[in-house]
């Protein structure tokens, strides 16, 4: 019990996570180019944030840095050149 109380207190009994996904697919609608290559992008961007949710970076983080780091490194994997 203690130490979920000190959890509680280092969280500061923020409860409520934004996910992530929201801003993934806002700024998913911006990207120009192949759609399948860019759908294909978008669904391991969303893998990863499915992987990100099993570590703290949720509340580390806000939702729409996680957002565009999960596209960047979906972006570099796929090898996929994003413009602007």
């Amino acid at each position: 019990m203690v130490l979920e109380r000190i959890l509680l207190q280092t969280i500061k009994f923020d409860l409520q996570v934004e996910h992530p996904y929201r801003f993934l697919l806002r700024y998913a609608t911006q990207l120009k180019g192949d759609k399948h290559k860019v759908q294909r992008l978008v669904q391991m961007a969303w893998t990863f944030v499915n992987d990100s949710l099993c570590t703290t970076v949720a509340l580390q983080w806000e939702p729409q840095i996680i957002a565009v780091a999960v596209m960047y490194l979906a972006g570099r994997l796929s090898k996929l050149d994003i413009q602007d």
